[in-house]
């Protein structure tokens, strides 16, 4: 899934969402300079939110 398409389920910024993939926060997988995330763990930080432990 692209970071534009997850950004809108998860209803954050792209950037904020490509810091968080950059900071291992949220998993995704880096395809050469593209950054993607799989649909079940966008579904799942929607279902059960954004908590993060800083």
């Amino acid at each position: 899934m692209l970071v534009e398409e997850a950004a809108a389920i998860l209803r954050v910024a792209p950037d904020w969402l490509y810091r968080a993939a950059r900071a291992d926060r949220i998993p995704s997988v880096r395809m050469g300079r593209n950054v993607r995330f799989r649909p079940e763990d966008i579904r799942e930080l929607r279902d059960h939110g954004l908590a993060f432990d800083e």
